[in-house]
């Protein structure tokens, strides 16, 4: 049911054990996937089980991708509130036009400040999501990175965005607004062994559902 995962928490207590300073994160799309909604109580349950595993891996942000938002709000809500760092800067209440969870988080990592911030994906009929009670909304998010980038001028030194989104609406949102310095993406299904240089920034992503763990050293 959840493949790799004991072996990801594994890697990553590893690599904590040898002292190296490390940032764990996810790009979203991380609870539910197009299927997950044919048998809703299985989905939850793998959904409570990954967000248990990324606390104990002690996760810096994940970012809420489009397929996350499957069974509404208050699943994430409650995950937030029990501690697990989730991030977007284009999810927004539709009411108060505010983000409903952090739009980004600022680490620090051997006196380095960085930004980690959050981009979630449009959302897609095929995945059974809906805006249900119109209770969010999703931004566009060339404009949210341009703000959120902007108000991150003076407070850190590296920007790495999360995203769901298509390989062509993170070009639009480099275009728009240059200060980031890394996307780790996970929408185009595949495998990058070799940074992507677009714009002034470098993408990279590894394979749907945890397949492989992408790792970047810096």
């Amino acid at each position: 049911m959840l493949g790799g995962l004991a072996q990801r928490a594994a890697y990553v207590a590893e690599v904590r054990k040898s002292r190296s300073p490390m940032i764990v994160v996810d790009s979203g799309d991380l609870f539910f996937s197009s299927s997950g909604n044919r048998d809703p109580k299985r989905a939850m349950i793998k959904a409570r089980i990954l967000s248990r595993a990324y606390l104990e891996m002690g996760a810096s942000a994940v970012n809420v991708g489009g397929r996350d938002l499957a069974h509404g709000l208050d699943f994430l809500k409650d995950q937030a509130q029990a501690g697990l760092p989730l991030i977007s800067a284009n999810l927004l209440d539709p009411l108060t036009r505010a983000p409903v969870f952090f739009p980004y988080k600022v680490v620090t990592c051997c006196g380095i400040r960085i930004a980690l911030v959050g981009l979630t994906g449009e959302l897609e009929d095929s995945t059974g999501i809906r805006e249900r009670g119109n209770r969010f909304v999703i931004s566009d998010p060339v404009q949210a990175a341009r703000d959120t980038v902007l108000k991150l001028k003076n407070s850190a030194d590296l920007i790495i965005l999360l995203s769901d989104l298509a390989l062509h609406r993170i070009h639009e949102v480099l275009k728009a607004g240059p200060g980031i310095d890394f996307v780790l993406g996970n929408e185009e299904r595949y495998l990058s062994t070799k940074p992507l240089k677009t714009e002034d920034a470098y993408y990279l992503q590894s394979t749907p559902k945890g397949l492989y763990v992408g790792r970047l050293d810096l």
